[in-house]
């Protein structure tokens, strides 16, 4: 994929709902999703850490074209995003697709357990799919872990959006 490829967040999302992955849309898109209108050029998504999520995870890839070989951003390794013993190591996988990149999460720092953080999810409507999307709490105390300066500008912005005023500092 070329860097000046068009992000299409609803082809990847429709292809990871069809394909029965259980995941959880964080990142700029989630910071999109709770009011806070910013751009971003990838779609990040938290899965859940099992054998069978990863099987499906990696058909999805294939069908979404994922490039053959992907960026283990955590720890530089080149990684098969098709392979489903790939995906379940590697820390967060950046994997480029005709319809933008995906980045794959399997630890998020300040994250909870994922089934509680999917329990707590806002779901949200895709021509009729449901979208997992982090609960603004949730995507905070990771943004909060992460604490790069766009981390801490979407929390302001997000705490702004939520009708409430950014405590100093953040």
């Amino acid at each position: 994929m070329s860097s000046d490829a068009r992000l299409s967040v609803g082809d990847l999302l429709t292809a990871l709902i069809d394909g029965d992955v259980d995941f959880l849309v964080v990142g700029g898109i989630a910071v999109q999703a709770h009011g806070h209108a910013r751009t971003t050029k990838d779609l990040d998504v938290l899965v859940r850490r099992d054998p069978q999520n990863y099987e499906r995870l990696a058909a999805v890839m294939d069908v979404i074209h994922a490039a053959e070989t992907a960026e283990e951003l955590t720890g530089f390794l080149t990684l098969d995003p098709r392979d489903p013993v790939d995906l379940a190591r590697a820390g967060m996988l950046a994997v480029s697709t005709p319809a933008g990149r995906i980045d794959i999460l399997n630890r998020a720092a300040g994250a909870d357990e994922f089934d509680a953080m999917r329990s707590r999810a806002l779901m949200l409507d895709l021509q009729g799919r449901a979208v997992p999307v982090v609960d603004l709490d949730d995507l905070i105390a990771m943004k909060r872990a992460a604490g790069r300066e766009q981390d801490r500008r979407d929390i302001a912005a997000l705490i702004e959006a939520a009708g409430e005023r950014p405590p100093p500092g953040v």
